[in-house]
């Protein structure tokens, strides 16, 4: 082939082969946060319904108490029909606890962490309708329904089944509750307001241990 043409137009100058510039290799991919896995075995799932049952039943109990003194209708309104759908919910999952013998089926239903009840009771004093709004639409719906997104063993269908009826039901709620939530925040204020009673929820659910307890070794008794 030779050495490249000179051009007469470029004054005499040698062209050079157009070279692309090489790329930097990429930095080293981290595996990063890994999805639980749904319950599988009958300590899984008595441990996961359990915990569910019991957020389920706290949802119930603080929305049914905020509609009494939360001034705006509308969040009144929303607050009563989710108490009611977290409550049928409950109780359609109680019904579907494991009951190996001769364990009382209730005995799965307990605060999942040391600290989770006391969490709960701190949230009874939230008094603005922006607070009450972003701790059930911001964390405690959003985190009960990703963790019902992973698939449970072949030997849980029935529970599947129910926690799929609930997690629809509820993140229809979740959405609305989020209209209603956007809705209020008008200003710097009311976003501060719902932003700060959200982050200190997320962090204390994180450090206390959750919304799921790890399965214990033997059924409760």
């Amino acid at each position: 082939m030779g050495e490249p043409r000179t051009s007469g137009a470029h004054g005499g100058v040698r062209l050079r082969p157009y070279a692309a510039p090489v790329a930097a290799d990429p930095p080293p991919s981290e595996p990063g946060p890994a999805v639980a896995a749904g319950p599988a075995t009958m300590l899984e799932l008595g441990a996961a319904l359990g915990a569910d049952v019991w957020w389920l039943e706290q949802v119930f109990a603080l929305a049914g108490a905020w509609v009494a003194d939360t001034r705006e209708a509308a969040v009144r309104v929303h607050l009563a029909e989710l108490s009611r759908v977290a409550g049928d919910h409950a109780l359609a999952l109680r019904g579907l606890l494991p009951r190996p013998a001769p364990v009382d089926p209730a005995a799965w239903v307990a605060p999942p962490t040391g600290g989770a009840a006391d969490i709960v009771a701190s949230l009874g004093v939230a008094g603005a309708a922006e607070s009450r709004l972003a701790l059930l639409h911001r964390v405690l719906l959003p985190r009960l329904l990703a963790s019902w997104g992973a698939p449970m063993g072949p030997s849980a269908d029935g529970a599947a089944r129910a926690v799929r009826h609930a997690r629809t039901d509820l993140a229809e709620l979740r959405d609305q509750g989020e209209g209603l939530l956007q809705a209020l925040l008008v200003d710097r204020r009311t976003v501060g307001v719902a932003h700060a009673a959200a982050l200190q929820l997320e962090e204390e659910l994180v450090t206390s241990g959750g919304m799921r307890p790890p399965p214990p070794d033997i059924p409760p008794v």
